[in-house]
């Protein structure tokens, strides 16, 4: 253990000194043990600190040119904007997905393999997702949390979600934060044999403040609390209403 703290001090420093690249310090750094998220976390707080950044360090995220934003969101793409200008939704027709294995659910939480995963994408979607280089932009919530706006707690305690406005799901009804809620409570629920149950343990509990507001308070301070609302594999939030 003391040899896995040593290597990634190294790497650490590496990284902030600027001999190694982002991608290659949360690479080598989660071959340590450490796991994906809480290496994401380290390269966000040293491409920050190496730039006199922001006070704690760990919640503000590069910018599309790799540099430090002042805003978690600044200059951050939206993957619902991205090639659809000019177009209306629903015109392109018939989408076919054409891989390896026929889909078993398009429940990204109860999927069995990369098949299924692929399928629920194009129909869930999470609050936050991922850049390439493992930063975070906002999907259905307003913006990404941090220190900065007020939304993520100094310690990493709490966290609160803006909700984008005028989200709807396919039949119409409003996407609200019970939706959140819902998500947490169905996900954790041992009945219901989430497969992406593991991340969202972290979570004690999540309250609908109003409609376009969730307040998430952690178990305990968490270094990777965005985990359970990124990705299209755990993060998919589930429509309570269809869920009765």
């Amino acid at each position: 253990m003391a040899m896995s703290r040593s290597t990634l001090g190294m790497l650490y420093d590496s990284l902030k000194a600027g001999t190694i690249s982002r991608r290659e310090f949360i690479n080598r750094a989660s071959a340590t043990g450490i796991g994906a998220g809480a290496a994401v976390f380290m390269a966000n707080a040293a491409v920050i600190s190496a730039a006199g950044g922001s006070k704690n360090g760990f919640a503000v995220y590069p910018g599309q040119d790799g540099t430090p934003s002042a805003s978690p969101v600044e200059g951050a793409p939206s993957n619902h904007e991205a090639g659809m200008e000019g177009r209306t939704r629903g015109e392109g027709g018939e989408l076919r997905l054409i891989q390896w294995q026929a889909a078993t659910t398009a429940n990204a939480h109860t999927g069995t393999g990369t098949k299924d995963f692929l399928a629920g994408q194009p129909v869930q979607e999470p609050l936050l997702n991922y850049l390439p280089d493992g930063s975070l932009f906002a999907q259905l919530a307003a913006e990404v949390p941090a220190v900065e706006n007020g939304l993520l707690a100094e310690d990493l305690s709490t966290v609160t979600f803006n909700l984008k406005e005028g989200v709807m799901w396919s039949d119409g009804e409003p996407f609200t934060a019970n939706d959140v809620v819902f998500t947490w409570q169905w996900v954790t629920n041992p009945d219901n044999a989430a497969v992406s149950a593991g991340p969202w343990e972290i979570v004690e509990s999540i309250e609908a403040v109003d409609d376009l507001t969730a307040q998430v308070t952690f178990t305990q301070p968490s270094a990777a609390w965005f985990e359970p609302f990124a990705g299209g594999t755990v993060g998919p939030i589930l429509p309570a209403h269809k869920f009765d």
